[in-house]
């Protein structure tokens, strides 16, 4: 039988890299020109600031390594969903990143760039915010393989005579 493999240090991969992403977008975001400051730029530090505060809860979930995996792997789903949520209806929109691009172009020297970078370091979050999916359902998957009996087999053989 083959041994099931422990997939908890990838979640917990995945979730680190979740969390750095959030952590370059959210320094992104803080990098902006100090001079003229914007409603978009406070408007994505408090989103970003949530978005960072459930990755770390996810993260600390998972990083003790604890005996009830089932529990704490539906806790840290629960902050998975909430921030992919976050991410997708007020931080990634379509309409938030042109706005952050309008205001680089519109500002200038400075915000241009800040406006680029930020961008980038938003969408830079997509990818693992899908692997920390990923990594979710891969220890379910192990879970439910830990916890599913072993299969049936019959020790008899088959009544029919054999053909000669």
């Amino acid at each position: 039988m083959t041994p099931v493999r422990d997939t908890w240090d990838d979640l917990r991969e995945a979730f680190f890299a979740l969390r750095d992403a959030v952590l370059r977008a959210r320094l992104a975001v803080a990098d902006a020109p100090a001079y003229g400051r914007v409603h978009i730029v406070e408007t994505l530090t408090d989103d970003m600031a949530d978005l960072a505060g459930l990755c770390e809860e996810a993260v600390a979930l998972i990083s003790l390594d604890p005996d009830d995996r089932p529990v704490v792997l539906a806790r840290c789903q629960q902050r998975l969903a909430t921030a992919r949520a976050q991410y997708f209806e007020r931080i990634a929109t379509y309409e938030l990143l042109t706005d952050v691009l309008e205001v680089g172009r519109y500002r200038g020297i400075g915000w241009d760039v800040w406006a680029q970078n930020v961008k980038d370091a938003i969408e830079g979050c997509r990818a693992p915010l899908d692997n920390a999916g990923t990594a979710v359902v891969g220890s379910l998957l192990e879970i439910a393989e830990r916890a599913a009996p072993p299969p049936v087999r019959s020790t008899t053989e088959s009544a029919a005579p054999a053909a000669t």
